[in-house]
């Protein structure tokens, strides 16, 4: 992916890094309490999946999130 066409995205010193936001994060943005976005996660078709980032800690790809609501607001109009 291109660095530069997203902010989602930095790079320091040839190591690039993607922007992930935590599941409160997430409801916040989504506007959905947390058992909506998990059962999201669980059965909904196309909601992509969160990282683990240790055993106890999820993250979700803010492209991830981006592109769900893009896809969102495509299918309102």
């Amino acid at each position: 992916m291109d660095a530069h066409k997203s902010r989602n995205i930095y790079a320091a010193q040839g190591i690039v890094f993607e922007r992930m936001f935590s599941p409160q994060q997430v409801c916040l943005i989504l506007g959905v309490c947390r058992n909506t976005l998990y059962n999201w996660t669980k059965d909904l078709p196309g909601f992509h999946q969160p990282v683990r980032v240790t055993s106890k800690t999820l993250r979700y790809r803010a492209s991830d999130i981006e592109s769900f609501l893009e896809r969102t607001k495509e299918s309102e109009n």
